[in-house]
Protein backbone atom coordinates (compact mmCIF):
# COMPACT_ATOMS: atom_id res chain seq x y z
CA UNK A 1 0.00 0.00 0.00
CA UNK A 2 2.66 2.52 1.05
CA UNK A 3 4.92 1.71 -1.90
CA UNK A 4 2.02 2.28 -4.30
CA UNK A 5 1.17 5.60 -2.64
CA UNK A 6 4.81 6.71 -2.83
CA UNK A 7 5.00 5.78 -6.53
CA UNK A 8 1.72 7.63 -7.21
CA UNK A 9 2.94 10.70 -5.28
CA UNK A 10 6.26 10.76 -7.16
CA UNK A 11 4.42 10.42 -10.47
CA UNK A 12 2.08 13.29 -9.57
CA UNK A 13 5.01 15.50 -8.49
CA UNK A 14 6.95 14.65 -11.66
CA UNK A 15 4.02 15.71 -13.85
CA UNK A 16 3.81 19.07 -12.04
CA UNK A 17 7.50 19.95 -11.80
CA UNK A 18 8.78 18.71 -15.18
CA UNK A 19 7.94 21.99 -16.95
CA UNK A 20 10.01 24.09 -14.53
CA UNK A 21 13.73 23.62 -13.97
CA UNK A 22 13.45 25.51 -10.70
CA UNK A 23 10.72 23.22 -9.35
CA UNK A 24 12.53 20.10 -10.52
CA UNK A 25 15.88 21.12 -9.02
CA UNK A 26 14.42 22.31 -5.70
CA UNK A 27 12.34 19.16 -5.30
CA UNK A 28 15.36 16.96 -6.01
CA UNK A 29 17.45 18.92 -3.54
CA UNK A 30 14.75 18.96 -0.83
CA UNK A 31 14.02 15.21 -1.01
CA UNK A 32 17.78 14.52 -0.88
CA UNK A 33 18.11 16.71 2.24
CA UNK A 34 15.07 15.06 3.81
CA UNK A 35 16.45 11.54 3.33
CA UNK A 36 19.66 12.61 5.07
CA UNK A 37 17.65 14.19 7.88
CA UNK A 38 15.49 11.05 8.17
CA UNK A 39 18.58 8.85 8.40
CA UNK A 40 20.08 11.02 11.16
CA UNK A 41 16.77 11.24 13.01
CA UNK A 42 16.14 7.50 12.96
CA UNK A 43 19.66 6.69 14.13
CA UNK A 44 19.29 9.18 16.97
CA UNK A 45 15.98 7.92 18.37
CA UNK A 46 15.75 4.27 17.29
CA UNK A 47 17.12 3.04 20.65
CA UNK A 48 14.91 5.23 22.83
CA UNK A 49 11.58 4.98 20.97
CA UNK A 50 9.95 2.08 19.12
CA UNK A 51 11.04 2.34 15.46
CA UNK A 52 12.16 5.90 16.22
CA UNK A 53 8.53 7.07 16.52
CA UNK A 54 8.30 10.14 18.73
CA UNK A 55 7.37 8.94 22.21
CA UNK A 56 5.61 12.17 23.18
CA UNK A 57 2.36 11.36 21.37
CA UNK A 58 3.00 9.68 18.01
CA UNK A 59 4.02 6.41 19.65
CA UNK A 60 0.71 6.30 21.51
CA UNK A 61 -1.22 6.47 18.22
CA UNK A 62 1.05 3.88 16.62
CA UNK A 63 0.38 1.46 19.47
CA UNK A 64 -3.36 2.16 19.24
CA UNK A 65 -3.27 1.26 15.54
CA UNK A 66 -1.19 -1.82 16.31
CA UNK A 67 -3.67 -3.02 18.95
CA UNK A 68 -6.53 -2.41 16.52
CA UNK A 69 -4.73 -4.56 13.94
CA UNK A 70 -3.63 -7.36 16.29
CA UNK A 71 -6.66 -7.65 18.56
CA UNK A 72 -9.38 -5.91 16.51
CA UNK A 73 -9.89 -3.42 19.35
CA UNK A 74 -10.68 0.13 18.16
CA UNK A 75 -8.99 2.96 20.10
CA UNK A 76 -10.85 4.28 23.12
CA UNK A 77 -12.30 7.74 22.65
CA UNK A 78 -12.71 10.05 25.60
CA UNK A 79 -16.48 9.76 25.23
CA UNK A 80 -18.00 6.31 25.28
CA UNK A 81 -21.00 7.20 23.13
CA UNK A 82 -19.84 9.55 20.42
CA UNK A 83 -22.94 8.99 18.30
CA UNK A 84 -25.15 10.62 20.94
CA UNK A 85 -23.01 13.71 21.48
CA UNK A 86 -21.20 16.24 19.32
CA UNK A 87 -18.86 17.18 22.16
CA UNK A 88 -16.50 14.39 21.09
CA UNK A 89 -16.14 16.08 17.73
CA UNK A 90 -15.26 19.38 19.40
CA UNK A 91 -12.56 17.56 21.36
CA UNK A 92 -11.15 16.23 18.06
CA UNK A 93 -11.90 12.64 19.11
CA UNK A 94 -13.43 11.74 15.77
CA UNK A 95 -10.47 13.16 13.85
CA UNK A 96 -8.06 11.05 15.88
CA UNK A 97 -10.23 8.01 15.29
CA UNK A 98 -9.84 8.58 11.53
CA UNK A 99 -6.11 9.15 12.00
CA UNK A 100 -5.57 5.86 13.88
CA UNK A 101 -7.74 4.07 11.30
CA UNK A 102 -5.43 5.32 8.53
CA UNK A 103 -2.35 4.26 10.50
CA UNK A 104 -3.81 0.80 10.92
CA UNK A 105 -4.13 0.22 7.17
CA UNK A 106 -0.97 2.02 6.10
CA UNK A 107 1.38 0.47 8.65
CA UNK A 108 0.00 -3.05 9.00
CA UNK A 109 -1.32 -4.11 5.59
CA UNK A 110 1.10 -5.76 5.02
CA UNK A 111 2.82 -5.69 8.40
CA UNK A 112 6.46 -4.95 7.54
CA UNK A 113 7.35 -3.35 10.86
CA UNK A 114 10.19 -0.82 10.75
CA UNK A 115 10.23 -0.71 6.94
CA UNK A 116 6.62 0.52 6.86
CA UNK A 117 7.43 3.27 9.37
CA UNK A 118 10.25 4.49 7.13
CA UNK A 119 8.04 4.35 4.04
CA UNK A 120 5.31 6.32 5.80
CA UNK A 121 7.80 9.02 6.76
CA UNK A 122 8.93 9.31 3.15
CA UNK A 123 5.27 9.52 2.09
CA UNK A 124 4.84 12.27 4.71
CA UNK A 125 7.37 14.46 2.95
CA UNK A 126 5.88 13.80 -0.49
CA UNK A 127 2.40 14.75 0.74
CA UNK A 128 3.75 17.97 2.22
CA UNK A 129 5.54 18.79 -1.02
CA UNK A 130 2.33 18.16 -2.99
CA UNK A 131 0.58 20.57 -0.61
CA UNK A 132 3.26 23.18 -1.31
CA UNK A 133 2.73 22.65 -5.05
CA UNK A 134 -0.99 23.27 -4.60
CA UNK A 135 -0.17 26.62 -3.02
CA UNK A 136 2.38 27.32 -5.78
CA UNK A 137 -0.22 26.89 -8.51
CA UNK A 138 -2.93 28.87 -6.71
CA UNK A 139 -1.26 32.25 -6.24
CA UNK A 140 0.31 34.89 -8.51
CA UNK A 141 3.36 35.27 -6.29
CA UNK A 142 3.95 31.54 -6.45
CA UNK A 143 7.74 31.48 -6.76
CA UNK A 144 8.28 33.53 -3.59
CA UNK A 145 5.78 31.65 -1.44
CA UNK A 146 6.99 28.30 -2.77
CA UNK A 147 10.62 29.14 -1.95
CA UNK A 148 9.77 30.30 1.57
CA UNK A 149 7.78 27.13 2.21
CA UNK A 150 10.37 24.63 1.03
CA UNK A 151 13.04 26.45 3.06
CA UNK A 152 10.94 26.05 6.21
CA UNK A 153 12.83 23.51 8.32
CA UNK A 154 9.68 22.63 10.28
CA UNK A 155 8.54 20.63 7.24
CA UNK A 156 11.40 18.23 7.80
CA UNK A 157 10.48 17.92 11.47
CA UNK A 158 6.80 17.33 10.68
CA UNK A 159 7.67 14.73 8.04
CA UNK A 160 9.33 12.37 10.53
CA UNK A 161 6.13 12.31 12.59
CA UNK A 162 3.66 9.74 11.36
CA UNK A 163 1.04 11.31 9.13
CA UNK A 164 -1.12 13.46 11.47
CA UNK A 165 0.50 16.87 11.03
CA UNK A 166 1.10 16.07 7.37
CA UNK A 167 -2.62 15.56 6.78
CA UNK A 168 -3.44 18.79 8.60
CA UNK A 169 -1.02 20.84 6.49
CA UNK A 170 -2.26 19.17 3.30
CA UNK A 171 -5.85 20.07 4.16
CA UNK A 172 -4.83 23.65 4.98
CA UNK A 173 -3.10 23.94 1.59
CA UNK A 174 -6.21 22.56 -0.14
CA UNK A 175 -8.46 24.99 1.73
CA UNK A 176 -6.20 27.89 0.80
CA UNK A 177 -6.06 26.97 -2.88
CA UNK A 178 -9.84 26.49 -3.12
CA UNK A 179 -10.41 29.81 -1.35
CA UNK A 180 -8.48 31.52 -4.15
CA UNK A 181 -10.16 29.53 -6.90
CA UNK A 182 -13.15 30.73 -8.90
CA UNK A 183 -14.00 27.35 -10.38
CA UNK A 184 -17.56 26.05 -10.10
CA UNK A 185 -16.65 23.21 -7.74
CA UNK A 186 -14.27 25.20 -5.54
CA UNK A 187 -17.01 25.98 -2.99
CA UNK A 188 -17.82 22.29 -2.55
CA UNK A 189 -14.15 21.28 -2.22
CA UNK A 190 -13.52 24.18 0.14
CA UNK A 191 -16.36 23.05 2.43
CA UNK A 192 -15.20 19.42 2.41
CA UNK A 193 -11.63 20.35 3.34
CA UNK A 194 -12.82 22.80 5.99
CA UNK A 195 -14.95 20.09 7.58
CA UNK A 196 -12.10 17.57 7.61
CA UNK A 197 -9.77 20.18 9.09
CA UNK A 198 -12.30 20.85 11.83
CA UNK A 199 -12.41 17.15 12.71
CA UNK A 200 -8.62 17.00 13.08
CA UNK A 201 -8.09 20.43 14.64
CA UNK A 202 -11.12 22.48 15.64
CA UNK A 203 -9.05 25.65 16.09
CA UNK A 204 -8.25 25.66 12.35
CA UNK A 205 -11.45 27.72 12.15
CA UNK A 206 -9.05 30.60 12.81
CA UNK A 207 -7.72 29.90 9.32
CA UNK A 208 -10.82 28.74 7.49
CA UNK A 209 -13.20 31.51 8.63
CA UNK A 210 -10.98 34.34 7.32
CA UNK A 211 -10.41 32.38 4.10
CA UNK A 212 -14.18 32.00 3.74
CA UNK A 213 -14.61 35.77 4.16
CA UNK A 214 -11.89 36.34 1.59
CA UNK A 215 -13.52 33.92 -0.84
CA UNK A 216 -16.84 35.76 -0.45
CA UNK A 217 -15.05 39.09 -1.10
CA UNK A 218 -15.83 40.36 2.41
CA UNK A 219 -12.38 41.86 2.88
CA UNK A 220 -13.44 44.37 5.56
CA UNK A 221 -14.67 41.52 7.77
CA UNK A 222 -11.46 39.62 6.97
CA UNK A 223 -9.30 42.41 8.38
CA UNK A 224 -11.63 42.98 11.34
CA UNK A 225 -11.51 39.30 12.27
CA UNK A 226 -7.73 39.25 12.44
CA UNK A 227 -7.44 42.55 14.30
CA UNK A 228 -9.89 41.34 16.96
CA UNK A 229 -8.21 37.93 17.12
CA UNK A 230 -4.77 39.52 17.55
CA UNK A 231 -5.97 41.77 20.38
CA UNK A 232 -7.74 38.91 22.18
CA UNK A 233 -4.71 36.63 21.96
CA UNK A 234 -2.42 39.44 23.13
CA UNK A 235 -4.59 40.11 26.19
CA UNK A 236 -4.95 36.42 27.04
CA UNK A 237 -1.23 35.71 26.64
CA UNK A 238 -0.22 38.63 28.86
CA UNK A 239 -2.82 37.59 31.44
CA UNK A 240 -1.61 33.98 31.43
CA UNK A 241 2.03 34.89 31.74
CA UNK A 242 1.26 37.37 34.52
CA UNK A 243 -0.77 34.86 36.52
CA UNK A 244 1.46 31.85 35.95
CA UNK A 245 4.89 33.47 35.83
CA UNK A 246 5.91 31.90 39.14
CA UNK A 247 4.81 28.44 37.99
CA UNK A 248 6.72 28.84 34.73
CA UNK A 249 9.75 30.30 36.57
CA UNK A 250 9.56 33.51 34.56
CA UNK A 251 11.23 36.69 35.68
CA UNK A 252 9.27 39.95 35.62
CA UNK A 253 11.44 41.38 32.82
CA UNK A 254 10.62 38.31 30.71
CA UNK A 255 6.93 39.19 30.60
CA UNK A 256 7.05 41.09 27.32
CA UNK A 257 9.39 38.54 25.72
CA UNK A 258 7.18 35.61 26.79
CA UNK A 259 4.07 37.29 25.46
CA UNK A 260 5.71 37.97 22.11
CA UNK A 261 7.02 34.39 22.03
CA UNK A 262 3.52 33.05 22.63
CA UNK A 263 2.09 35.17 19.80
Amino acid sequence: MLILLIIFSLFYIALNVKSSKYLLSTFTFSIFCYLIYLFLYQNTYINSWTYGIAGSDMLMYYKAAESWFLFNIPPNLSLSNLSLSFSGVFLNDFGYYIYVFLLKYLLFFPNLGYFNVLLLKVLNFLIIYIAVLKIYFSTDKNIYIYTLLIMNLSFYFVSVRILRDTLIFYLIANTYSYALSNSRRSNLYYNINTFLLFLFRNYTLLITIPLFLYKKKKTNLWYAFYIIFFLVVAIISIFNVTIFQNILNLETDQLLFSSLQFL
